[in-house]
């Protein structure tokens, strides 16, 4: 099995990234599953202040992983600390 390698980034640089435009799960169940994982990620950033590790896709394919604080969820949209904003649908991984 081929593991892509994780690019970790630091939070203030998410503005600069690309995301992609394609979902990141392949399935319903995974999507399902990644909701909950950012709803629990929310209410521990929004009651405990504490972060969460977040792996994403970029526009180029590779894979970005960055620790934030989850402040809220907006239809398609995750806001992170700062203000920083991510697609939901380039998210792969929740880690707590």
């Amino acid at each position: 099995m081929i593991t892509q390698a994780i690019n970790r980034i630091h939070r203030p640089r998410l503005i600069e990234l690309s995301f992609s435009t394609k979902e990141a799960l392949n399935n319903e169940a995974d999507r399902a599953i990644r909701m909950v994982n950012l709803e629990r990620a929310m209410r521990r950033g929004v009651n405990e202040r504490l972060p969460v590790s977040l792996q994403f896709q970029l526009s180029d394919g590779s894979i970005g992983e960055t620790q934030a604080t989850v402040w809220g969820i907006d239809g398609d949209k995750l806001e992170l600390k700062g203000g920083k904003i991510l697609p939901i649908s380039a998210i792969s991984n929740i880690e707590f």
